[in-house]
């Protein structure tokens, strides 16, 4: 489990130096490069975030723009997206916005998004932590895997 907001991640400098092999992963060598050995051994890969302002946060988009070095190695692995969103309905929150980037993305990288799980913290009984419909969710999604 990696918190985004614990590490420090550059943004992509569109260098090219990863497509290049000039570098294993990324010239940047900051926290990324534990990301990108975790995916890499990975087949299933879980990617949580708020959406704010219609997108998932700034932390996870840097992350996500990183991730371009090493696009060639998603084909056959899978993606699921849980999100959190402030609106009461989900058309209002931009979510569509986060899932249409990850199947882009998986269009272009054979990366399938095979589960989603979006929660509505719009009202006072959805934001209890203790929201049992949403854990039960959860939870299924994750036997389900």
């Amino acid at each position: 489990e990696t918190h985004l907001e614990n590490l420090t991640i550059s943004g992509c400098k569109g260098c090219n130096a990863c497509q290049t092999n000039k570098v294993e992963f990324c010239i940047s060598d900051d926290d990324m490069m534990k990301i990108y050995k975790d995916i890499i051994e990975s087949d299933v890969i879980v990617l949580a975030s708020p959406v704010y302002f219609f997108s998932v946060t700034a932390q996870m988009k840097t992350m996500i723009d990183r991730l371009y070095s090493i696009y060639g190695h998603f084909k056959g692995k899978k993606l699921v997206f849980l999100s959190t969103y402030g609106a009461s309905k989900i058309e209002d929150s931009g979510v569509e916005n986060a899932i249409k980037m990850f199947e882009m993305t998986g269009a272009l990288t054979g990366l399938e998004l095979v589960q989603q799980l979006h929660i509505s913290t719009g009202s006072e009984t959805s934001t209890n932590l203790t929201n049992e419909s949403a854990k039960r969710k959860a939870y299924e999604l994750g036997r389900s895997l």
